[in-house]
């Protein structure tokens, strides 16, 4: 091999390196921003969730601008409801502009929110109305709150009234994602949820 050769092959085996590096280092963000997505078929994101009220003939109209111009939208007039998802756990808190929108009687679920780690196992099945709900997690909020869904560890659904409407917090961004289309319990509860049916709130 001569010299030019081995210095194209080097200079490849750099840029296909760089390229596996910028792949590495981008792909987990892009991911982040896909998760809780309706568009999103990976187990964190919520297509067949999406595809189940579709088919329940609920429509839910996919947002993807700022709330500011969701609480603005003729559409979103009480009573509304807004489903966020966080791909990163947040703290138990609405921004202002959501606390002044549901505080008209509206309705905003977040799913996400950071929590206590508990004795409680990872993985655990709750029986409900809306069926059987499967949790992966083991944390729980302290369990005086306005509890929804939770056990013995505590509330992994509450809701807290603000105004003449109400913010429901659940400690899992995963809650009806897609990994749990063999658990229909766990659909059925949030679609209990945003359409505020009185079975998917016992």
């Amino acid at each position: 091999m001569n010299l030019s050769n081995r210095r194209l092959w080097l200079l490849g085996a750099i840029g296909i390196t760089a390229i596996i590096i910028i792949t590495l280092l981008f792909a987990p963000a892009n991911n982040k921003l896909n998760s809780g997505s309706t568009y999103n078929r990976s187990p964190d994101g919520y297509g067949a969730w999406y595809a189940f009220m579709s088919k329940q003939g609920t429509e839910v109209q996919r947002w993807q601008k700022p709330f500011a111009d969701f609480a603005k939208n003729q559409d979103a007039k009480p009573p509304s409801t807004f489903l966020r998802v966080y791909s990163s756990l947040i703290t138990e808190v609405a921004s202002d502009p959501e606390e002044n929108w549901v505080k008209q009687g509206n309705t905003l679920v977040i799913l996400g929110v950071s929590a206590p780690v508990t004795a409680a196992p990872f993985s655990s099945l709750h029986p409900d109305s809306a069926g059987e709900i499967k949790i992966d997690t083991g944390r729980r909020f302290p369990s005086d709150k306005n509890q929804i869904l939770g056990d013995k560890f505590g509330a992994i659904v509450w809701k807290k009234s603000l105004g003449k409407g109400t913010v429901y917090f659940a400690t899992t961004p995963h809650l009806a994602a897609n990994a749990y289309q063999d658990f229909p319990g766990n659909y059925e509860f949030l679609a209990g949820l945003v359409t505020q049916s009185e079975d998917g709130l016992k």
